[in-house]
């Protein structure tokens, strides 16, 4: 066995309990508002660093709306029917008949 403790179960490790994340979240909020004066004021200062910080202005945005999901734009047009028809694993042939026939009729 590997006795270096790299690796594998650890106590201490994972997810905070939901009790802990609460108590994190209460002792957040106190300190903002004891340097800030309320959670507005924290967030109004967060949103006028983001004028000047990219860094600021991507942390604001995905806690207010949310992480930005990764998306691929694809676009299927008549010079991709080889792709098509090697993607859904249909001989070129069987594949030009079906999209002529589903196109023309």
């Amino acid at each position: 066995m590997n006795d270096n403790n790299h690796g594998g179960k650890r106590a201490g490790s994972g997810r905070k309990t939901r009790t802990n994340e609460q108590i994190s979240i209460k002792l957040g909020i106190e300190a903002i508002e004891q340097v800030y004066g309320s959670e507005k004021a924290y967030w109004i200062y967060f949103a006028k660093l983001s004028k000047e910080s990219f860094n600021h202005f991507k942390l604001l945005h995905e806690n207010v709306y949310g992480k930005v999901k990764e998306t691929a734009d694809v676009t299927i047009n008549s010079e991709n029917d080889n792709f098509v028809s090697r993607l859904l694993d249909i001989p070129e042939d069987n594949y030009n008949k079906l999209f002529n026939e589903e196109t023309n009729g």
